[in-house]
């Protein structure tokens, strides 16, 4: 039993090119059975191994003795070890997250972060066959496309996986055999945690129907992998004939002839590709939305056109806030020409009409002016207004894009904002006496 899936380890990772005995691997090592077995496979057959052991401080008194057990390994077997506390609870809190996602993130954070520290292949997790599973029955259950049903793969990016091959069963005979220490972890119970109900109320009864179900899953696994390589060739021929590239971002043609879920699939292969995280029903909420509604997938916004989808960049414009002491300057905010000027009352003529052009009471300004980019929160009170109104909703119902709001400028005196370039000015420092000198200003686009 041992000699046989020690070989079945060999020849999975030879078959996956997944560890390199010329470099060392990082092992994501919690002191559970999986990564234990993990760790005790790599080291027995000469892999350089970084142990790498996350303190999330979620278990009070068992994350220290799991941090002891692991650390007592490493030192047993002359095995490097680093590990790292995590304050997750307030992580998760900041970022909003589930305790689950807080842990998966600041752990593959780090593990990338020592990936460059230590110049090593891959990062090794001890995920096997029976996860493979549940990740198939979680990924229908979220709403997925082809590849969702593909489950997890041998190697994704840097991460690699090489007890996939292997059952939950034939991992724990193999520790217990071995005499590979390990902790069990009890909140692996707790079914209000979505992978453990999958595992303990849903799994169970397909293997009551069918004994043989965890073959007929990896021989069902191994089938949708092989169509979805077939289907990669063809968004490929696809892309080449659909995506239109530009400097704001890209066009997804939606041709007649192909049917909305394959254009769906093919849209978040696309999007995938370019490391752009896609949920599969924003892809198709704005697939069936009317012409001319509007969507965002991270730092693009996207337009429903009527024979395509056109994704814009959101531009985060980082040009330097410019200060101004006094009038008769010009001077360049970003994609932004200014010119400020001051207007003595024998030189007054017809004040501006256009939005591009400003008066305001020199008397009423107080220097030195700023012009910067519009912040969440931002608020003045507009021209013939005595309440104020939010910045964002002024660029929204002036009909500004998406994509060119961030950035967009704002020019403001001492006490607040007094002008949204090419929208509107301020009420507080209107001009009122056409008998005093007024401060002219200018915008308009290098």
């Amino acid at each position: 039993m041992k000699k046989e899936l020690e070989n079945r380890f060999l020849a999975f990772i030879k078959e996956n090119a997944l560890v390199d005995h010329e470099k060392p691997v990082i092992v994501g090592l919690s002191g559970g059975k999986d990564s234990m077995t993990l760790a005790h496979l790599l080291h027995k057959h000469n892999y350089q191994i970084i142990a790498a052991h996350c303190n999330f401080h979620l278990r009070e008194g068992d994350a220290d003795l799991d941090q002891q057990l692991v650390e007592d390994w490493c030192k047993q077997n002359n095995v490097g070890c680093v590990v790292k506390h995590f304050a997750t609870e307030d992580f998760a809190k900041k970022e909003k997250v589930s305790i689950e996602m807080a842990a998966r993130t600041l752990r593959y954070n780090w593990f990338k972060e020592l990936l460059n520290s230590y110049h090593a292949s891959s990062i090794a997790v001890g995920h096997h066959f029976n996860d493979q599973i549940e990740t198939f029955f979680m990924n229908i259950a979220r709403g997925t496309g082809f590849r969702g049903l593909t489950g997890m793969k041998a190697i994704n990016n840097q991460v690699v996986r090489p007890l996939l091959f292997a059952s939950a069963e034939e991992i724990q005979a193999y520790a217990q055999d071995c005499k590979i220490p390990f902790r069990d972890d009890h909140t692996n119970k707790d079914v209000a945690i979505k992978r453990n109900f999958f595992r303990h109320e849903i799994i169970p009864k397909f293997q009551a129907l069918n004994p043989s179900f965890q073959r007929t899953m990896e021989r069902n696994i191994q089938r949708f992998q092989s169509i979805d390589r077939y289907l990669n060739l063809l968004f490929m021929e696809m892309e080449e004939s659909l995506v239109q590239v530009n400097d704001d971002g890209f066009l997804i043609k939606i041709p007649g002839d192909k049917t909305k879920h394959v254009l769906v699939d093919f849209i978040h292969f696309y999007l995938e590709k370019n490391g752009i995280k896609s949920p599969m029903q924003a892809i198709t909420d704005i697939m069936d939305a009317q012409v001319g509604a509007k969507s965002q997938i991270e730092n693009f916004s996207i337009i429903r056109d009527r024979n395509a989808l056109v994704f814009q960049k959101f531009k985060h414009y980082e040009a330097a806030p410019v200060f101004v002491s006094e009038p008769n300057t010009e001077f360049t905010f970003d994609k932004y020409r200014f010119k400020i000027t001051a207007i003595s009352p024998s030189d007054i003529k017809n004040m501006p009409v256009d939005n591009e052009k400003v008066w305001f009471a020199a008397d009423q300004i107080h220097w030195p002016i700023i012009i910067r980019a519009w912040q969440p929160g931002d608020r003045m009170k507009p021209l013939g207004m005595q309440q104020t109104k939010k910045i964002k909703k002024m660029l929204t119902d002036a009909k500004i894009p998406s994509a060119q709001r961030a950035g967009f400028p704002v020019m403001a005196d001492q006490k607040g904002i007094i002008w949204l370039p090419f929208i509107r000015p301020s009420q507080d420092c209107a001009v009122r006496d056409l008998k005093a000198t007024v401060v002219q200003v200018e915008v308009s686009l290098t």
